[in-house]
């Protein structure tokens, strides 16, 4: 099809200009497949806590995901990117709307868990879906590519579906759907159905039954299409007439013989006709682009055949990888390993088939683990692998190396040695970088020089000796030097590895120079180029003159990008003494309080580190804290449950908190954090319990956690103890019966041991006790009080009869039985417990006066009843 001008409605094709299709009256909008992002599924979060995420609308550089919350979140286009994508099995939707029906069904399987639920993302797609005609048509194709039964609410006709489903099925190779889904349509419409025959004409000259099919297809075309007549030739019987129709294809629509010397020669083909098809259109862009050197449009990549594509590559008709064109994963792995290499990892590169550019980084890396599982029969395979051993062994494996590199090796060698005068560098060893760090140092000290020659032929090698000369500069003190010779090299190096080693060297003369912004700045475009924590540290040192907010960003980048622990718990630590000795301003906390968050996800933290990480995000990250799950690392769990003491605290977060120091309480050392921390929890609940007692915030469930344990030293256990005891009797004149043991006996018991004998001890436990004395008495009287009131109404209403009067003086022995039970034995108790506490003997006198009366009281009425 030379345009969109037709009718998928009722296959009308051509049709005249208009809004409408004259035939069925329905608008002639092509597909709108919508935004690329939406759809995609990214990990959001820390490392070890990261949540999916959907990406449900796009608009003017915003994209807008569903996360945690049911309010949508803002990200900048740029930031969405660089979020680590969740692979979804989405049949190859190309639309947004059939990537989120992809996403609905792998979040209703199970197959991807996450805080949304699948009806809320299917009602997304179903309302981007029925946007407008182009994305209800959108999501109908892929409704078709995805396997999926029709949707009504698209509201298409039956014969556009068929077309949908005819092409989705000429994509997967399934010829009986796609012959099925062709006799469907009108008879005299679609004319793109020839163009889907002829992708799979192929299968098609497999299957006479099918071709002969095909061919019924295709009559109704024959007059007016080229590729039909020439379909018709290919899968007829009679093959003689195939050529002379083939070479009216290729008059008509600019290829044949015109378009294959231009191939050839890098020539301009001759402009495609106007009957030529997309294939045509894309091999002619890409001879414009190989031979005028201009950027060609990134659509047509996906039509061409790899070899052309990296013919573009070379000739920099195309510089990017482009986002938003379906390519396949091996042509996108090609691209991103010819245009980006430094961002292709190992498993890019294996999807693109550069195994020689595998073994030489796993050479250069010194894995052998890698050069060991890459193909053996791989010429450039061996050739590292014996570079390899020989730089372990120093045993050369002449056989398996290429003949230059065995010469070059020889002549590196040569160079590497100490030799009094200057020797100038061959172009064996020039053109071989492989050889090149063997004489690094002698490049440095000025022994081995580039004649011009060699510069000239291998420019790439006279920059990389530049590169090592500028280190001997920086060694003497030349700053300009330094300077003016990194320039080139910063400009002209092939490799970004190379290009950012000069700007770096180059920003430390400047910063010598006492250019800290020049400095800075040369830095920051090395990170762009190579991004290395060693680049960034540099960074960070120079920042430091702009304070705070210029150096905590850097640092943060620092701890990305090391995978040494060390030097990542440096960086830490630098940031936190700039966050520390100055006002950071308004970005250096959110800094901060990133690279606080990602380090409390690192295995390996030592204790004093975290803990004073923990302090921090306690202080102003309460909210995130408490918001992570629970950790099994026992000192994050505490500070989890401690941050739910603030801004209130209550009865359950003291509970928890004790509980949480508890679990962590070893048997036997214990770290300092947790003698710190044993220290400010007794501190806030012996401030508790000296005041008046807040039903809201009871200590008693958190001292009674951790008085079952040994975390208290044996006096504070006591005190504590007691003083919640006494606090309690005080706010209700009251001590329950299943608190005594906890507040009265057990801390009298173990003073007894002698686990505590200070005076402080001492008088705590004589003030429970006194306070608890008191209480059983008044709690006894009440109860005599209630007793002496039923009893009255027992005398009202007791029988004549002896008999009947029975069960009365049975309920009145019960009453005295209870009393006696519950009151006075209880009671009884007390008195003991004070011996050799400074309990005041006033009240120990009239206790045990009330005790004996209660006693005679008991003994009296008994004799009475009997």
């Amino acid at each position: 099809m030379a345009d969109d001008r037709w009718c998928r409605a009722c296959g009308a094709d051509p049709v005249p200009p208009g809004p409408a299709c004259p035939e069925c009256a329905t608008a002639l909008d092509p597909p709108d497949f919508g935004a690329a992002r939406v759809g995609r599924v990214v990990l959001r979060g820390s490392r070890l806590l990261a949540r999916p995420a959907v990406a449900v609308e796009e608009r003017d550089g915003t994209v807008l995901i569903r996360d945690k919350e049911p309010e949508l979140v803002p990200l900048r286009a740029g930031e969405f990117d660089r979020l680590p994508t969740v692979p979804i099995d989405d049949a190859g939707a190309a639309g947004a709307p059939g990537r989120l029906w992809a996403v609905a069904l792998a979040r209703g399987t199970g197959a991807l868990k996450a805080r949304w639920t699948a009806d809320e993302v299917s009602a997304i797609a179903d309302r981007l879906a029925g946007a407008g005609l182009g994305t209800r048509r959108g999501a109908a194709v892929d409704v078709a590519v995805m396997g999926r039964p029709r949707r009504p609410g698209l509201r298409l006709s039956g014969s556009e579906w068929a077309w949908y489903e005819a092409r989705a099925a000429a994509l997967t190779g399934d010829l009986a759907t796609l012959l099925a889904r062709l006799r469907a349509l009108p008879a005299q419409g679609y004319r793109a159905r020839v163009g889907l025959l002829l992708f799979r004409v192929a299968d098609l000259r497999r299957d006479p039954a099918a071709a002969a099919e095909a061919m019924a297809l295709l009559d109704p075309f024959a007059a007016a299409s080229p590729d039909a007549r020439a379909l018709l030739a290919v899968l007829g019987p009679d093959h003689a007439r195939a050529l002379p129709v083939l070479r009216e294809y290729a008059r008509r629509a600019g290829t044949g013989a015109a378009v294959a010397d231009a191939i050839h020669a890098a020539a301009p083909p001759l402009d495609a006709g106007a009957g030529a098809g997309p294939r045509v259109r894309a091999l002619a862009a890409y001879l414009h682009g190989v031979h005028d050197r201009t950027a060609v449009d990134p659509a047509i990549l996906r039509l061409l055949p790899l070899a052309l594509i990296d013919r573009l590559v070379t000739t920099g008709a195309v510089t990017a990888v482009p986002p938003d064109v379906p390519l396949p994963d091996t042509v996108r792995a090609h691209l991103r390993s010819r245009l980006q290499p430094g961002d292709a990892d190992d498993a890019t590169l294996a999807r693109a088939g550069f195994t020689a550019e595998r073994a030489r980084r796993a050479y250069v890396r010194g894995d052998d683990e890698t050069l060991g599982r890459l193909p053996g029969d791989h010429e450039a395979v061996r050739h590292y692998r014996a570079l390899r051993a020989y730089a372990r062994t120093g045993h050369l494996h002449e056989e398996e190396l290429r003949p230059s590199t065995q010469r070059a090796l020889g002549l590196a060698d040569g160079l590497s040695l100490n030799f009094p005068v200057t020797r100038p560098a061959p172009a064996e060893v020039a053109a071989d970088p492989s050889t090149w760090p063997r004489f690094q140092a002698n490049v440095i000290a000025g022994k081995v020089v580039v004649p011009d020659d060699v510069r000239a032929r291998h420019p790439q090698f006279g920059l990389w000796a530049d590169l090592c000369r500028m280190h001997a500069l920086l060694q003497a003190g030349r700053w300009n030097d330094t300077v003016t010779a990194g320039g080139p090299v910063a400009r002209d190096a092939a490799d970004a590895r190379t290009r950012a080693a000069a700007l770096n060297l180059m920003a430390y003369a400047e910063w010598q120079r006492g250019r800290a912004d020049r400095a800075a700045a040369l830095l920051d475009e090395a990170l762009a180029l190579h991004p290395a924590a060693g680049l960034a540290v540099n960074a960070a040192l120079v920042a430091e003159d702009r304070g705070a907010p210029a150096a905590l960003p850097l640092l943060a980048r620092v701890m990305q990008l090391t995978g040494d622990a060390r030097l990542r718990r440096a960086a830490l630590v630098r940031a936190l003494e700039l966050g520390r000795a100055a006002d950071a301003g308004e970005q250096a906390p959110a800094t901060l309080t990133a690279m606080v968050r990602g380090a409390l996800a690192l295995p390996g933290l030592d204790d004093d580190l975290r803990y004073e990480l923990l302090h921090l995000t306690l202080a102003g990250d309460r909210g995130w804290l408490l918001e992570q799950r629970p950790s099994p690392q026992p000192m994050v769990r505490y500070f989890q449950l401690r941050a739910a003491l603030e801004p209130r605290r209550t009865t359950r977060a003291l509970a928890d908190a004790a509980a949480g120091l508890a679990a962590a309480w070893p048997a036997g050392a214990r770290p300092p954090w947790l003698v710190a921390e044993r220290s400010w929890l007794q501190g806030v609940l012996i401030e508790l319990v000296e005041q008046d007692l807040d039903p809201a915030a009871d200590p008693l469930p958190a001292i009674a956690t951790i008085t079952e344990r040994d975390v208290l030293e044996p006096n504070l256990r006591i005190q504590l103890a007691a003083a919640a005891g006494r606090q309690r009797i005080s706010a209700s004149g009251r001590l329950p019966r299943d608190l005594e043991e906890l507040v009265v006996f057990t801390p009298v018991r173990r003073y007894r041991q002698g686990l505590a004998s200070d005076p402080t001890t001492a008088a705590v436990l004589a003030n429970c006790l006194a306070k608890a004395m008191a209480a059983g008495i008044n709690e006894g009287e009440d109860f005599l009080g209630l007793v002496a009131r039923e009893w009255k109404e027992l005398d009202r209403t007791t029988p004549m009869t002896w008999t009947e009067n029975q069960a009365y003086v049975a309920r009145r022995l019960a009453l005295l039985d209870e009393f006696e039970r519950r009151h006075l034995q209880r009671c009884r108790r007390y008195p003991g417990l004070a011996a050799g506490l400074p309990v005041d003997e006033r009240l120990l006198g009239q206790v045990g006066e009330r005790l004996e009366h209660w006693a005679f009281m008991i003994k009296r009425l008994r004799g009475y009843l009997a």
